[in-house]
């Protein structure tokens, strides 16, 4: 049995390696003994990447700890998230910068805990109120963690503490942060050789009570996965698709939702709700201006994927002008007032849709898949014997009509009024 050792939770992520490294380091300084460092999971890519750059060895993989093994957690304190065999482990030290949570000793200890963005930031912390120099290397292995937990400076969690100390770590470890810092993150992206279950496991913490239990997804592996969902979901082309960028627009307000909703839908709690992004109809004319508007779908209303929504109205007529309306409401039926796209069709969909629209009467209907293809739908009706309009056998009704993108149809079309 080892003397003292030291570990970070049970799926480390970089802060929780080099936090176990630099706090066995610091502790052997202290105590004039060694301390071991340990990991209680695999090594991620990036975090592979920030020991590579500063020559240092992985903590050595442990399963449980014996009966009185005296430990010293970093970046956790919950049990669950912990080895197997805590809760009789003498725990001596606790640095984190997590919530105190399901945690409790026998004994007195020493706990320092503070609102930081890292662990790391705190053990910097540590160095300076114990009069120990700081090595390059260990310097090298906190700015690392700060990085990575920090998002670069970027999350809102980032405190000026963090700030000072990656600065400062910065210079000892004389290295240039925005380099290392971007060349670390991504090569904490390459991770498509694992599966969305891998994933969500590379770097999760569970969080359980008698109500709930989650997994939250951490560090960057919850935006390359909440990325790989989305792109699925709306058949994306990924991180160049301009819909993706104007979504992830504004990353500061999203990081938190990105992180929670990514874990929620990867564990299955949720789902992805769908709202049609504008009003979606057709348009009769009138001495060339619009006259008539007649919207099968409703800017805000929650969508099904490839569910036809239909125009209870029987029409006669062609449909020639499709209307796509970015206003919050809609005067319906009515001369329009308000700003909407709207134009003709290209030739092939204009002949598909006169040829199918030139019944007596007929009714149609829009849908939207994941990708906000816009389908058209008709159905050609005809009077039954007691003056009802009915819609014609199936094998007779003519087929849907797939126009595009619903994006990629309103930049062709102009504004009227």
């Amino acid at each position: 049995m080892e003397e003292v050792i030291v570990f970070g939770h049970k799926s480390p992520d970089t802060d929780t390696i080099c936090s176990a490294i630099v706090m066995a380091d610091l502790q052997t300084k202290i105590r004039g003994k060694k301390v071991t460092p340990c990991r209680l999971g695999e090594i991620n890519e990036e975090t592979k990447f920030a020991l590579k750059k500063f020559n240092a060895e992985a903590p050595k993989f442990i399963e449980k700890v014996e009966e009185g093994q005296k430990v010293i957690l970093v970046d956790h304190n919950e049990f669950s998230q912990s080895v197997e065999g805590i809760e009789n482990a003498k725990i001596e030290a606790v640095v984190d910068h997590h919530r105190i949570n399901n945690f409790k000793t026998s004994e007195p200890l020493f706990y320092y805990a503070q609102p930081v963005g890292c662990t790391s930031t705190i053990l910097f912390e540590l160095y300076s109120s114990n009069n120990i120099e700081i090595p390059a290397q260990m310097a090298g292995l906190m700015l690392s963690a700060i990085i990575s937990d920090t998002l670069l400076l970027k999350s809102p969690t980032t405190t000026e503490k963090d700030k000072k100390a990656l600065e400062a770590l910065a210079k000892i470890a004389d290295v240039d942060v925005n380099i290392y810092g971007l060349e670390m993150l991504k090569a904490g992206t390459n991770l498509d050789k694992y599966t969305e279950d891998e994933l969500i496991r590379l770097d999760a913490k569970k969080i359980e009570n008698e109500n709930l239990k989650i997994a939250m997804v951490g560090g960057f592996c919850n935006f390359y996965l909440t990325q790989k969902q989305i792109c699925k979901s709306f058949s994306y082309g990924g991180m160049d698709d301009p819909r993706f960028k104007d979504m992830m627009s504004n990353v500061s307000d999203c990081e938190k939702a990105i992180s929670y909703g990514a874990a929620l839908v990867a564990d299955g709690g949720v789902d992805i709700k769908r709202v049609a992004p504008y009003h979606i109809g057709f348009a009769s004319m009138r001495n060339g201006k619009l006259d008539k508007v007649y919207y099968a779908v409703h800017k805000g209303d929650v969508i099904a994927p490839d569910k036809v929504y239909w125009r209870s109205e029987n029409f006669s007529g062609r449909l020639r002008d499709i209307v796509i309306n970015r206003a919050d409401t809609t005067i319906e039926d009515a001369r329009m007032d308000i700003h909407v796209e709207h134009g003709e069709l290209d030739g092939e969909y204009l002949e598909s849709l006169d040829s199918i629209t030139k019944a007596d009467v007929f009714k149609f209907g829009i849908s939207l898949d994941k990708s906000l293809v816009i389908t058209v739908h008709v159905r050609v009706q005809k009077q039954n014997e007691n003056g009802e309009y009915v819609d014609l056998p199936e094998n007779t009704q003519p087929k849907p009509i797939r126009l595009g993108n619903i994006d990629s149809i309103l930049g062709s079309l102009r504004t009227v009024k």
